[in-house]
């Protein structure tokens, strides 16, 4: 766990922002996609930086990440990651490199950043989770966090770099953040399933009519028992998928790595044609 401050009710926080106008910056996750994007608008163009993250496991007593909108609020230069029982400061970490080779180290804190965010639903505002850096960076890609986005050292490092730019470490102006769960998404002409990591009980065909509605393109034209059965074998996929890595996840180090084969099953990609009567 991130030590930080925590406030939760609706005093320290402000509401939702709509997204950033020409000047800003804005941030939207989607979370079964394991992706962030900050979007900023630089002499006039539009410009998306997008990092992987990892997100909240939402299973075995840890917290899901919420759905929610909010902001980002604070730079934090600075950051430690705690026993959970204990509450002492981890000095000593056991994780792999690339290659899933363990190694035990020194925490790097020097190297770890942490952002602020603030969540709001009606009156009540969160403020335990926060986006920072993590060494295993094997959980990026997974539900395997309490909440939190785990995002690389590196990666959280260019991260810390673009939002707020001027500011170092403390409080900023709020950048509008959008957290969302978006099981079906397009990406040109590809159609892109993702699994429903949170077993939110999602129709994949409503999300495939309603992201084509979004497109500009007309649900009605396209064959729905197609995507029905694309869906139905993508699910088998995503569940078997979902247990090995939660079985893995549950096993003592060196033998919890989750390689990034085991990660390409929880999306499956088909071109869009595929689904054409």
């Amino acid at each position: 766990m991130v030590s930080r401050r925590r406030f939760t009710g609706a005093l320290g926080c402000l509401l939702a922002m709509p997204f950033a106008d020409e000047k800003g910056q804005a941030v939207h996750v989607n979370l079964p996609a394991y992706r962030l994007r900050l979007h900023e608008r630089i002499h006039g163009f539009d410009v998306i930086h997008t990092f992987p993250v990892g997100i909240g496991k939402g299973a075995y007593g840890r917290r899901p990440t919420p759905v929610l909108d909010g902001s980002l609020t604070e730079k934090r230069y600075r950051m430690n990651i705690r026993y959970a029982r204990t509450g002492k400061i981890i000095r000593w970490d056991r994780t792999f490199d690339e290659s899933g080779s363990p190694f035990e180290q020194r925490m790097p804190y020097k190297r770890m950043r942490a952002i602020q965010m603030e969540l709001t639903d009606d009156d009540i505002c969160y403020t335990r989770f926060v986006i920072h850096s993590t060494t295993d960076e094997f959980t990026v890609g997974i539900p395997a966090s309490s909440g939190c986005l785990r995002v690389g050292i590196e990666d959280m490092l260019s991260l810390y770099k673009l939002v707020a730019p001027d500011v170092r470490d403390g409080t900023i102006d709020p950048i509008p953040l959008s957290i969302t769960y978006d099981v079906v998404e397009i990406e040109g002409k590809t159609v892109v399933f993702h699994a429903d990591v949170y077993r939110r009980g999602l129709d994949y065909v409503e999300e495939f009519r309603r992201v084509i509605d979004t497109v500009g393109l007309n649900p009605d034209g396209f064959d729905h028992r197609k995507v029905r059965a694309f869906a139905d074998d993508s699910h088998e996929g995503f569940q078997r998928s979902y247990d090995t890595i939660m079985n893995t996840l549950s096993n003592d180090w060196p033998n919890n790595f989750i390689p990034d084969s085991m990660k390409d099953g929880f999306h499956r990609k088909v071109h869009m044609y595929e689904f054409l009567p």
